[in-house]
């Protein structure tokens, strides 16, 4: 849901600000996250699905107050703010997985393909910001850099960690179980 607001978010200020490839980019992109809830909310269980429905009936509304009240009272400067605002937050989001990896060690709760995707979509998007010489375009998306490049790091020093934990296991070989066998039988 917070990909589906920033993208309307980032729509709406690309609309105002003249800046196509931002508002074509973000309603795709939001039409894109819708078909993604959708597909969630139909293999998910009953409860689930009246849950999620509830909040997303509830977050529909609230984007379209957003949205007309973005476009029709605010100038675009609040527009890009508030678009800032969520795109950092979207993107600072994973950090809870990053704070779960360290407390399990268990580095595949960091999606890594989707964090080197955030990469790339971050970088695109701060050089674009850099050539329009757009500071609501810079700052989310060096952001986004930062928090992408953190979690691939996390990624592979847990993957690492797992790795050499793997091949420090200790395989008793068949002398040591006879032994064992032999131990436990007397």
């Amino acid at each position: 849901m917070m990909s589906f607001f920033n993208c309307i978010l980032w729509g709406v200020y690309g609309l105002r600000g003249d800046l196509i490839q931002v508002w074509v980019t973000n309603f795709l992109g939001a039409f894109i996250t819708f078909i993604f809830i959708t597909i969630f909310l139909i293999y998910c269980s009953e409860v689930k699905i009246i849950t999620s429905l509830i909040y997303n009936i509830i977050s529909l509304a609230l984007i379209v107050i957003i949205f007309y009240i973005s476009y029709a009272l605010f100038n675009n400067d609040i527009v890009g703010d508030a678009a800032t605002i969520f795109n950092i937050l979207m993107y600072a989001a994973p950090g809870e997985k990053i704070y779960k990896v360290f407390q399990t060690q268990k580095y595949d709760l960091i999606p890594i393909v989707s964090s080197i995707c955030g990469l790339a979509t971050a970088s695109c998007w701060c050089i674009y910001g850099i050539y329009r010489k757009n500071g609501n375009l810079i700052l989310p998306n060096a952001l986004g850099i930062f928090f992408a490049i953190l979690q691939i790091i996390v990624w592979f020093i847990f993957y690492k960690i797992k790795q050499n934990k793997e091949k420090n296991i200790d395989i008793p070989d068949n002398e040591e179980i006879s032994e064992k066998i032999n131990e436990v039988k007397d």
